[in-house]
Formats: C-alpha cells, sequence, structure tokens
C-alpha cells in the first residue's frame, strides 16, 4: 500500500496510544518503584486530562485506559482519577495560559521531534531524556521561583515525560514507512500538544 492509499489515523487514536504509554510507564513504576496508588494517581491525572482534552469523543479512550493497566495498583489509581478527575485540569486556558502552552509544546518540538527530523528519524533516547529533562526543569524552576508550590510528584513527573516522550518520537519515526507522512505528521503535531499540555497542568497544579 502506498503512503498516499493509508487510511489517516484519527486523533482519538493517537492520543489513547500516549495515554497506554503513559499507563504502561506507571506500571513499571508500580512493581518496580513501589509508588503508592496517591503518586500514581497524581502522576496520571494531567494526562488523562491532557490526552481527553485535545480529542471530541472520549469514551473509547477512557474505556481503553480502564482496562491497560496491568499492576493492581496502577489500575485502582487509573480508574480512581477517571471516575473523580481533577476538574481544574478541564477548564478553559485563557489567553495568557494558551500562549504559555505554545511556548512550552515549542520547547518540547524543539528537544524531541524537531530534532529527530534534523537526524532524519534517528532517536538517541538517552541523549534526548537528558536535554528535556533539563528543559522542563527551567520551565518548573522559573515558576517555582515566581510563587508556584513545588508538588511532591514534581520530580517523577519531569522523570516520566523525559522517559515516555522520546519513547513516542522513537515510535513515531519507525513506524513511519508504514503510516505514511500524513499520520506521523498528525502524530508529531498531537504528540508535542498533549506533552506540553500535561505539562502545563502540573505547573498550573502548583498554583492552585
Amino acid at each position: 500500500m502506498s503512503q498516499s492509499q493509508v487510511p489517516e489515523i484519527s486523533d482519538e487514536a493517537i492520543a489513547g496510544s500516549i495515554g497506554i504509554l503513559i499507563i504502561q510507564m506507571l506500571d513499571f513504576y508500580s512493581s518496580e518503584l513501589d509508588l503508592s496508588e496517591k503518586d500514581l494517581k497524581a502522576l496520571w491525572s494531567p494526562f488523562l486530562a491532557a490526552t481527553t482534552r485535545v480529542t471530541k469523543s472520549t469514551d473509547h479512550i477512557v474505556d481503553l485506559y480502564r482496562y491497560s493497566a496491568k499492576n493492581g495498583t496502577a489500575k485502582n489509581a487509573i480508574n480512581i482519577e477517571i471516575d473523580a478527575p481533577y476538574n481544574e485540569f478541564y477548564a478553559p486556558f485563557n489567553q495568557s495560559l494558551q500562549s504559555y502552552l505554545k511556548t512550552i509544546a515549542e520547547s518540547i518540538a524543539e528537544f524531541s521531534y524537531l530534532a529527530s527530523i534534523e537526524k532524519r528519524g534517528l532517536v538517541n533516547k538517552p541523549e534526548m531524556a537528558a536535554e528535556l529533562t533539563e528543559m522542563l526543569n527551567f520551565y518548573f524552576e522559573d515558576q517555582n521561583s515566581k510563587g508556584r508550590k513545588r508538588m511532591q510528584e514534581d520530580s517523577m513527573f519531569i522523570t516520566l515525560v523525559a522517559t515516555a516522550l522520546p519513547q513516542h518520537v522513537d515510535d513515531t519515526f519507525s513506524a513511519h514507512r508504514v503510516n505514511g507522512k500524513v499520520n506521523t505528521g498528525k502524530s508529531v503535531q498531537l504528540g508535542q500538544v498533549i506533552f506540553a499540555t500535561a505539562v502545563l497542568l502540573q505547573i498550573i497544579k502548583g498554583m492552585l
């Protein structure tokens, strides 16, 4: 099948794949790092909001999330957040927050997707993770210096983003020949928005 004949992947499918990637990492954290249900819920909350905010229909995504976790603690944390989400994460962004979201998304693109495009799809995940960690620490410390309250899960959240995002970039470009240019472009565009939204929401949480 030529790239011109490849069916277009929906925004919901792309968002759902990112959410499942996060759930897989939460499964790992629950098993290997012995994180509590409360800790996992706090890490999952901004990603649930970020992946569902960008799609019109969320029922299929949510149903998929409910059955994706294998570890009991992670599954409980995911379902608790789905059943009683952090409502503040679903309020519309004002103009200032929309501008800040765009800034974060551009930084994420620069240190992940665009870097891989420049290298013709090659992804050095450890190098990318280190650069993303430095960039994310800058954003969080900048806001903390302006009065944001440092959250207990901030450090682990940054680690989660800096690990999951390179994997999503790798998955996106590894599947390029199968999924075609249009779907690759959509995955890049939506991915940077979803990860940037999750980062913004975590920053906002310390301001409430």
